[in-house]
C-alpha cells in the first residue's frame, strides 16, 4: 500500500517535470528573439502620441457620401440653404475629438554596401485605412504611412517604397509650422504618399535634379493599390521630376534653409466605353472602346527664412512658404476631390436601341498654398496659411453631368503654438473652409432643369480645435 502511494507520487512528479520541461521548450523561440528587439542593426523609434478636439458650426450626418467639415479630419463645407430651405449639415454644429493621428515610426541604419549608407524607415499612424481614407469603421487601426528603404551615396539617393511625392510637397510646413487638423490644405497639395522609385543626383552643395518612377495610386485613394482602375491598366507607371536650389547662406529656421524647386509628373490613364447594342430582339452584346487620358502636373514651390534664427534661437525669426500647381487628372486624391479633377465622362444617347457611354474627358485644375511663420520666442509662435483650388470644369458638366462636383475650394487657417520642452507642444487653431459646387441642388421634382428651390452652391464652415502633441 505504501509503495503503491509512492509510485503514485512518482508519476504526479514526473507529470510536472514533463510539463516544466514542454514549457521551456515552447519558450525558447520567444527566448532565443528577445534580443532582436533592437534589430540586428541600428534602429531607433520614434513618433509622438497626438491628441485634439474642437467644435465646428456645422455637421456632416455619418450617412454623407463625403466627408464634411464636422468632423475631425473634415476638408469641405456642406452648402448652405435657400429661400426658405435649411441644410441640415449646415445649420447644427458638434464638437469634435481624436487621438487616431498618434504616429509611430521606426528608423534603422543598416552596413555600407557599394559605397552608399543604407537605411530603411517604416511609419504608420491610427486613423485606419486603407482605402478612402479615415473610414468611420476603421479609425484606430494602424495603417501605413511609409515604408522604403534608402541607399545614400555622397552625391546621389536611391529611395524605394512608399513615401512623399516630390511636385509641390514642402516638408518645412509642418516641421517648421503645425497644423492641428489632419486634413488641412489636404487639396492644396501638401503631400501624399505613393510607391516609387526614386533617384536623386546632387550637384554641388546646392543644386540637385530627381527622377521617380511612381504608382499612379496610393493606399489613401479611393481605389488602393490592391485593386485595379484606369490610372493602373494604363501600359507604364507614373514619370515624375524635380530639379531644386537650397542654401543656408540666408540662414535656416529649425533644420530648413532656403529652397526654390521646380517639378511635375506626367502619366496617362485608360479609361473604357461601352457600347450596349440591344437594337436585335435577343441580342445584349457589349463592345469596348478606351482611350488613354493625359494626367500631368507642374508646380513651382519654395521656402525662405525671410528673418533667420540666431544662435539656435528662434525668437523673433520669420519664414514664408509655398507652392503653385497647375494640371490635369491628378489620380490619387480621395474621396470629394476625386470627382473635382478626375476624369468624367461626357454621357449621350446613341441610336434607337442603343445605350453609349461618351467618350472620357479630364479637366485642368490650379491652385497652391502659402504660410508665414513668426515666433514671438524661440517656444511661442504663429502660424497663417492661404490654399485655393480651382477645376475647370466644362458647362455641361457643371451643369448637367455632375452638378454636384466641387468647383473649387478655399481654407485659410492661424494657429498659436507653444512648446512647453522639447517634447510637448501644446496649440490652438481656427480654420474657415469655403467650398464651391458645380451647381446648386435642384429640387427632385422638377428635375435637373427646373429651378433652384433647395441649397445654395456653395457654403462655409468655421471650426476651432486645440491640441497637444508629445513628440519621442
Amino acid at each position: 500500500m505504501h509503495s503503491r502511494f509512492q509510485i503514485i507520487k512518482k508519476e504526479a512528479r514526473m507529470k510536472k517535470i514533463i510539463i516544466v520541461l514542454l514549457a521551456l521548450f515552447l519558450a525558447l523561440p520567444a527566448i532565443s528573439y528577445a534580443g532582436s528587439v533592437t534589430s540586428r542593426w541600428d534602429m531607433t523609434i520614434g513618433g509622438y502620441v497626438g491628441v485634439g478636439m474642437g467644435y465646428s458650426d456645422q455637421s456632416w450626418t455619418s450617412g454623407s457620401a463625403t466627408l464634411g467639415s464636422g468632423g475631425a479630419d473634415s476638408f469641405l463645407a456642406a452648402r448652405s440653404g435657400m429661400r426658405g430651405n435649411q441644410n441640415r449639415d449646415n445649420e447644427y454644429g458638434n464638437f469634435f475629438s481624436t487621438a487616431a493621428e498618434t504616429r509611430l515610426n521606426f528608423l534603422i541604419k543598416g552596413p555600407d554596401g557599394g559605397g552608399a549608407k543604407t537605411s530603411a524607415f517604416i511609419e504608420g499612424d491610427f486613423r485606419g485605412g486603407p482605402s478612402g481614407g479615415a473610414s468611420q469603421s476603421s479609425e484606430g487601426n494602424f495603417a501605413l504611412r511609409h515604408a522604403f528603404l534608402k541607399l545614400d551615396w555622397p552625391n546621389a539617393t536611391l529611395t524605394a517604397g512608399q513615401t512623399w511625392q516630390r511636385w509641390g510637397f514642402i516638408p518645412s510646413y509642418a516641421v517648421v509650422g503645425q497644423l492641428y487638423g489632419f486634413n488641412d490644405l489636404g487639396p492644396f497639395q501638401k503631400g501624399q504618399r505613393q510607391p516609387r522609385l526614386d533617384f536623386e543626383q546632387r550637384f554641388g552643395k546646392n543644386f540637385s535634379a530627381a527622377i521617380a518612377l511612381v504608382s499612379p495610386n496610393n493606399v489613401w485613394g479611393t481605389i488602393g493599390n490592391s485593386a485595379i482602375d484606369g490610372y493602373s491598366m494604363s501600359k507604364y507607371p507614373f514619370l515624375e521630376g524635380e530639379f531644386k536650389f537650397t542654401t543656408d547662406k540666408c540662414g535656416k529656421i529649425g533644420p530648413y534653409g532656403m529652397m526654390a524647386a521646380l517639378g511635375g509628373f506626367y502619366g496617362q490613364e485608360k479609361r473604357v466605353s461601352n457600347y450596349n447594342n440591344i437594337a436585335t430582339a435577343g441580342q445584349n452584346s457589349n463592345l469596348y472602346t478606351d482611350r488613354n487620358i493625359n494626367s500631368w502636373a507642374i508646380s513651382l514651390k519654395g521656402f525662405f527664412p525671410i528673418i533667420p534664427e540666431r544662435n539656435k534661437n528662434k525668437a523673433m525669426s520669420l519664414a514664408i512658404g509655398g507652392n503653385l500647381f497647375y494640371g490635369q487628372n491628378f489620380s490619387w486624391f480621395a474621396g470629394p476631390m476625386a470627382t473635382m479633377q478626375n476624369t468624367y465622362q461626357r454621357v449621350y444617347t446613341g441610336a434607337a436601341g442603343n445605350a453609349i457611354n461618351g467618350v472620357y474627358v479630364a479637366p485642368t485644375s490650379y491652385g497652391g498654398f502659402g504660410q508665414v511663420t513668426f515666433f514671438f520666442t524661440n517656444k511661442l509662435f504663429i502660424d497663417g496659411y492661404y490654399g485655393y483650388l480651382k477645376a475647370n470644369h466644362s458647362y455641361a458638366q457643371r451643369y448637367y453631368a455632375n452638378p454636384y462636383a466641387v468647383n473649387s475650394q478655399t481654407q485659410a487657417i492661424v494657429n498659436l503654438n507653444y512648446d512647453l520642452n522639447q517634447a510637448v507642444r501644446f496649440g490652438v487653431q481656427y480654420a474657415y473652409t469655403k467650398t464651391v459646387y458645380n451647381n446648386f441642388a435642384y429640387n427632385a421634382t422638377v428635375g435637373v432643369n427646373g429651378p433652384a428651390t433647395l441649397l445654395d452652391r456653395q457654403g462655409s464652415s468655421n471650426s476651432f480645435r486645440i491640441g497637444a502633441y508629445y513628440f519621442f
